[in-house]
């Protein structure tokens, strides 16, 4: 058994938005301290250290899914993970 909880895939999350009449995609970059060998970590969009995350939400802003967090330097639209952008739809 985990400790942690896991939430749902995005596919999951997707098929609880479809009887939705929007969702909202957005993402942001987490502030980290700087650490050694820290450049994979360097954001130059935002000249700081930290950690991109993305999340799905609901026109309430209840959240549906969440990405596991990239380091920095990784762009939003490079998906090394399943992301609304490069998940086809529908299924």
């Amino acid at each position: 058994m985990d400790f942690w909880p896991r939430g749902p895939t995005l596919r999951q999350a997707m098929e609880r938005a479809e009887a939705k009449a929007h969702v909202i995609l957005d993402g942001t970059l987490l502030p980290i301290g700087r650490i050694a060998g820290a450049r994979p970590f360097y954001s130059g969009k935002h000249k700081k250290h930290g950690m991109n995350a993305q999340v799905l939400a609901d026109p309430f802003g209840r959240l549906l899914w969440a990405s596991a967090a990239l380091p920095g330097a990784v762009h939003a639209s490079w998906p090394p993970v399943p992301t609304a952008s490069s998940t086809p739809w529908p299924p």
